[in-house]
């Protein structure tokens, strides 16, 4: 009991009762022990400060007033922080700043409890029907659990954690919440009352459904991190496992992006995030190099290959990019590619009398010999088409495809038949190698891991310095490209004569 007195007020000074009287007065109402703090709220003690400054006679009278009222509170929020975290009440431990760290915490929560109604509906994961959609409901479940606030003020989700005892040692937690979760007791009264909670959720999730059954046995205890654990191991033991790795490689297999119009590249992206994930979750992660081996394996389209041949050649050189970069890099590309498609398919109308082009036969745009007309005919450079807003290119291109279609009817424009000139997928391939060339002579220039200097960095030509290396592999690809695409206008020639 004298122990427990002075750890209180060697606390109650750090508060601000920094007399022995006070202090005395404080006891006087019940404030001798620590763990007393444990079932206290902020009620309680702005209660006790009224009570104080209501005594009858001036001796026995305390003022505590809103600062040291603020500290008291704080204490107490302190101490049920450390019941939080499964720790020992060190009044060691206590001073000005884990004071108004405690208060911080305990507005955090107040906060947090406040967007229980809306957050909990949008996370709602639905029923659980069977063990096909087990991995994307448990996922659900688990987030709609940490937006629901547990009777100690922390997300719900402390009651299913893998981990049932705090881990030893020196753990780092990303906040103090993610502590909570890994830490707070899995016994005593509140965990009673949150398990109770818990398992409800469970029964309203899967009544009525064949999962109903797995917990069904064990419904009278109304115990959720039970329920949680037979779930778990029904629908995600080492069967489903095997189930889930061999989802993964049939996806590892199948999964390519060849165009937009098959498969978009964000919804590539997506899929092959999934599939690392998968594999990542059941114990067979991938390593960052053999993700980016497998992103540029599957990137089979042909408007992209200049753009992964020349990424490959700077990993091969470089081992030090990340997946993310890649992909970044490659979805930027796809983007751009089908940005040109879409101001290709618009379409141009060419020349001939009556024409939207200008006056005169044949040609391109302007006065004289019309053509593609100018921005009377509705047309515009790319330049322009890329300043504007996504609404205004939406719009300008819904006007150019009605313009195509009055054209197609009424036959103006050059012969008319309202014949579109695209661009062609020469020109494309050959805007995609400046474009890639561009970025990675950037990526050469501006990382900052690159900065060497000495022989490594500029060996000049003779001895092929990094840089030389690289500029070499990516003329290479250009030409290539070019020689490529040439011989492929001479077969497409030779065909036509034929």
């Amino acid at each position: 009991m004298a122990a427990a007195l002075v750890q209180m007020g060697l606390c109650l000074n750090t508060v601000g009762f920094t007399n022995q009287d006070d202090r005395d007065k404080l006891h006087e109402e019940g404030l001798t022990n620590l763990v007393q703090l444990k079932r206290f709220t902020d009620k309680d003690i702005r209660g006790m400060a009224i009570n104080l400054a209501k005594r009858s006679t001036a001796a026995t009278r305390l003022l505590v007033g809103m600062v040291r009222l603020q500290n008291l509170i704080a204490l107490m929020h302190w101490v049920q922080d450390c019941v939080r975290t499964n720790t020992d009440i060190d009044p060691a431990s206590f001073n000005v700043e884990t004071m108004l760290i405690a208060h911080d915490r305990a507005e955090f929560r107040e906060t947090f409890a406040s967007q229980t109604d809306v957050m909990s509906k949008a996370a709602d994961p639905g029923k659980l029907k069977d063990s096909n959609s087990w991995e994307v409901w448990s996922t659900s479940f688990a987030n709609l659990l940490s937006v629901i606030p547990a009777t100690s003020g922390i997300p719900l989700s402390y009651v299913i954690r893998e981990v049932a005892e705090p881990e030893d040692g020196e753990v780092v937690y990303n906040d103090f919440m993610e502590e909570c979760v890994a830490r707070h007791p899995l016994e005593g009264p509140r965990f009673i009352a949150d398990r109770k909670r818990v398992h409800q959720l469970i029964r309203t999730f899967t009544q009525g459904e064949g999962s109903y059954q797995h917990i069904a046995s064990n419904a009278t205890k109304m115990n959720g991190r039970t329920d949680w654990l037979a779930l778990l191991a029904f629908y995600g033991g080492s069967g489903n496992t095997a189930k889930m790795i061999s989802k993964a490689e049939a996806m590892n297999r199948t999964l390519h992006y060849k165009k937009e119009s098959t498969m978009s590249f964000e919804k590539f992206a997506d899929k092959l995030k999934e599939m690392f994930n998968i594999f990542e979750k059941h114990g067979e992660p991938v390593s960052e190099k053999a993700k980016i081996r497998q992103l540029l394996d599957k990137v089979t389209s042909s408007d992209m290959q200049i753009t992964v041949a020349t990424i490959r050649t700077r990993v091969e050189l470089e081992q030090n990019i990340p997946y993310e970069t890649v992909l970044a890099l490659l979805a930027s590309q796809a983007s751009t590619t089908q940005n040109r498609r879409n101001v290709s398919e618009m379409g141009t109308h060419r020349g001939g009398r009556g024409g939207y082009g200008g006056r005169g036969r044949g040609g391109r745009g302007g006065r004289g010999r019309g053509g593609r007309g100018g921005k009377a005919a509705g047309w515009m450079d790319d330049d322009e088409f890329y300043a504007m807003s996504a609404d205004e290119r939406t719009k300008y291109v819904q006007e150019r495809r009605k313009k195509r279609k009055v054209s197609a009817v009424s036959g103006k424009g050059g012969n008319g038949k309202g014949s579109k000139e695209p661009i062609t997928k020469r020109q494309i391939q050959e805007i995609v190698t400046d474009s890639v060339a561009t970025t990675i002579s950037a990526m050469i220039t501006v990382d900052p891991n690159d900065q060497e200097e000495g022989p490594s960095a500029n060996a000049g030509d003779s001895f092929g310095g990094k840089r030389n290396q690289i500029q070499s592999k990516i003329m290479q690809l250009k030409s290539s490209a070019s020689m490529a695409q040439n011989k492929q206008m001479i077969m497409n020639s030779i065909q036509a004569k034929k």
